[in-house]
């Protein structure tokens, strides 16, 4: 997870270059979507990455400034 400031703070889920884990941002966004709605096995880091980026997309602009 990663955060992105541009106005306001937002959260994504992105690939970590160095890990050579996933080819794209797409494939490590597409792997904790489908472990955060499993229905067989929900993985809770998963969950609570996922749940954490769609609330940064929706919250309103804070009014701290970035350190």
């Amino acid at each position: 997870m990663f955060e992105i400031w541009d106005a306001r703070l937002t959260l994504e889920i992105q690939r970590d270059d160095a890990s050579n884990i996933f080819l794209t941002d797409e494939a490590a966004r597409a792997f904790v979507k489908e472990r955060a709605s499993a229905t067989s096995f929900r993985d809770a880091l998963c969950h609570k990455a996922w749940s954490l980026v769609f609330r940064s997309k929706i919250a309103p602009p804070s009014e701290r400034k970035r350190k």
